[in-house]
């Protein structure tokens, strides 16, 4: 698997080095992160989840929202959101790559380091969630061996 300790560039997000960037990312993104039409509306939803490090979608607050940030040379190149549902199932809920920097390997690196940390907590199944028309998000999910479970409206749900 993908060593997250020997990557430098994959860290921890923090408030006040991450967000201002974080928050443009999914904003340029958002379409493609959230269902909610809306862009004002899915930007309070994000920020509230990154202040919170907290899902929201989830019933309770034993739900830890932790994020993986890509830093490279000052600039933040994309980040990946994750959380335990329950002992043995963690989902993905965003993965984003700044537009100016896609295609050079990004998101596959964040993925990784997300699979290898919920792993390690003992997570069995992860599953994470995209639009039906987002082809190379999907063609990236099965090549990390994630495999589409099922699909409603314009999302498909992989494990």
């Amino acid at each position: 698997g993908y060593n997250y300790q020997k990557n430098k560039n994959l860290r921890s997000y923090v408030i006040s080095r991450d967000k201002a960037a974080l928050l443009k990312i999914f904003d340029d993104n958002y379409f493609w992160l959230t269902t909610n039409p809306l862009l004002d509306r899915a930007h309070k939803t994000f920020e509230l989840q990154l202040d919170n490090a907290c899902p929201l979608e989830a019933d309770d607050d034993s739900h830890i929202l932790k994020t993986i940030v890509y830093h490279d040379k000052g600039i933040t190149k994309g980040f990946v959101s994750y959380y335990i549902i329950s002992p043995e199932k963690g989902r993905i809920l965003y993965i984003a790559v700044d537009k100016k920097y896609r295609g050079k390997g990004y998101a596959e690196k964040l993925l990784t380091c997300a699979i290898n940390k919920l792993e390690n907590e003992g997570i069995k199944t992860i599953e994470l969630t995209t639009r039906i028309i987002n082809r190379k998000a999907q063609n990236l999910y099965k090549k990390l061996q994630f495999y589409p479970k099922n699909s409603a409206d314009e999302l498909v749900i992989f494990e």
